[in-house]
């Protein structure tokens, strides 16, 4: 006796339409997440370089600290460039596979499963699923590419916050008192 009875058709196309619409949700849900981190990261790197043209050099910055500040910034620039080129390239590569998926040959080879599935239907067989899933091909081709690119990002962020402007102004008055510091040690040293 059949799952389904005589109308297993429709229960074969309901099986279709669930794992279709699953799948357009996850690519979804994948692309809104990849579109916010990719938007986000260019937005950092324009402002870490718009903080680097409107820095205004001051004779009494150190050129350590000036060191510093350009090196930070330069890297920012490098990470958050790395996130963004790399979640817009997983964008691509999700929304090019989302519409690949149904594709008649994986569609007609699902629904001969889901018909089986129906005419032989025993208690405690599970539906079948298909071979080709969002989540099949992000664990295998996306997941490490994200997790550098989120990396990449979540390393750039407190980069951006050390290398504002005014925490460089900052450094440069620590590294006043610390060179205020060493000279008067110094003098201490000598007498």
């Amino acid at each position: 006796m059949g799952y389904c009875g005589p109308g297993y058709d429709w229960t074969v196309l309901l099986f279709m339409r669930r794992f279709v619409e699953r799948n357009r949700r996850d690519v979804e849900e994948k692309s809104d997440q990849l579109k916010a981190i990719s938007n986000l990261a260019a937005l950092f790197c324009g402002f870490a370089t718009v903080t680097l043209t409107q820095f205004i050099v001051e004779p009494d910055n150190s050129w350590v600290v000036l060191g510093i500040y350009g090196v930070l910034t330069a890297l920012v620039e490098g990470l958050m460039v790395i996130s963004m080129v790399t979640c817009t390239l997983i964008l691509g590569s999700i929304v090019k596979m989302g519409r690949l998926y149904v594709n008649e040959v994986a569609e007609e080879e699902f629904m001969f499963q889901c018909r089986d599935f129906c005419l032989n239907f025993q208690l405690g067989n599970r539906p079948p699923c298909p071979k080709r899933t969002l989540e099949a091909f992000w664990e295998l081709r996306c997941e490490k590419s994200w997790q550098r690119a989120f990396l990449c990002f979540s390393f750039g962020m407190p980069l951006l916050q050390i290398s504002f402007l005014d925490t460089v102004q900052a450094f440069s008055r620590c590294w006043f008192l610390f060179k205020y510091i060493h000279s008067v040690r110094r003098l201490e040293l000598y007498w």
